[in-house]
């Protein structure tokens, strides 16, 4: 496809060296456009096969949070260990517990215990002094 005849660089080129050095470089740019083609293509490609992993990902991701054993745990057991957290942590929130699925606020809602105790915090307030 391409002229790699030093001979012909140095000397002066004739006439059918002009035309076969035209056509390498029509030839090389056919090649060069058929090239950026094909990787058009394979960016397309690529960018689907990404798609489709995530699409993937998340399908089993979700399977996954489905058979999980905490999602099996009786309302009853975690109330019990959110009064577990909520006793053996001064900053503990039962809100946080709340926030975390369905599951888990309907147990929250359950656990009376762990609404006895919540503390407000006055030094977050701006007009409340606290020494």
């Amino acid at each position: 496809m391409f002229h790699r005849d030093l001979d012909a660089v140095v000397r002066s080129p004739t006439p059918a060296d002009i035309k076969q050095a035209k056509k390498n470089i029509q030839d090389g740019i056919d090649a060069l456009d058929q090239i950026e083609k094909e990787l058009e293509q394979t960016r397309a490609k690529l960018a689907n096969l990404k798609q489709r992993r995530e699409t993937v990902q998340q399908d089993i991701q979700l399977n996954r949070s489905i058979t999980s054993n905490l999602r099996t745990i009786p309302d009853e057991i975690l109330s019990l260990i959110f009064e577990y957290y909520v006793e053996s942590d001064t900053q503990a929130s039962p809100w946080v517990l709340m926030s975390v699925c369905h599951q888990w606020r309907a147990a929250a809602v359950l656990a009376r215990r762990i609404w006895s105790k919540i503390m407000p915090r006055l030094r977050n307030l701006p007009h409340c002094a606290v020494a």
